[in-house]
């Protein structure tokens, strides 16, 4: 009879304990309010998420030093505005900053949010296209790259004379 009492009153509750589970801090949640999107409250609803889909730091990293109090970041969520099958969007909040090359935040049109590291290395551009999936050529940069994994698919983005570009590697 107890066992019983305690699955109802869990059952009851269930919805009001998953709605206080959140896969971002509360700054980030914010922010998204205000970027017409919501968190990804499915991040890790499969097995072996490791990685969380937000990065603190953005301008340390970027700059190649330290910053104190640095609460720059990069975040996944889901569009709050219907519209076509790729949901997700890569958001942003440098500090009044623009990303090295020139680019802005959003980045829209991505398939899968995954874990997110930046690691500032030389990229073969050739593998890389421009959102409208347009080769961008032979050339080779240096800078800043954004990568994304989920269960082995991975996406890196780059910033390349001002227009984000990405590279789909399986």
């Amino acid at each position: 009879m107890r066992v019983l009492f305690v699955l109802v009153v869990a059952f009851i509750l269930h919805p009001v304990m998953a709605a206080d589970v959140h896969t971002v801090p509360i700054d980030i949640q914010s922010y998204f309010k205000k970027n017409t999107c919501t968190e990804v409250f499915d991040y890790y609803a499969e097995a072996r998420v490791i990685e969380k889909p937000y990065l603190y730091g953005i301008k340390s990293i970027i700059k190649s030093k330290s910053i104190v109090n640095d609460y720059s970041f990069i975040a996944w969520c889901k569009s709050s505005v219907n519209g076509p099958e790729r949901q997700y969007v890569l958001v942003g909040q440098l500090g009044g900053e623009v990303w090295p090359g020139g680019c802005k935040f959003p980045i829209r049109d991505f398939d899968y949010p995954g874990g997110l590291s930046i690691s500032r290395k030389q990229v073969n551009l050739s593998s890389f296209n421009d959102f409208a999936h347009k080769s961008i050529g032979r050339k080779s940069a240096f800078g800043p790259v954004i990568r994304s994994e989920r269960d082995g698919l991975v996406y890196e983005v780059f910033c390349h004379r001002g227009a984000w570009v990405k590279s789909n590697i399986d």
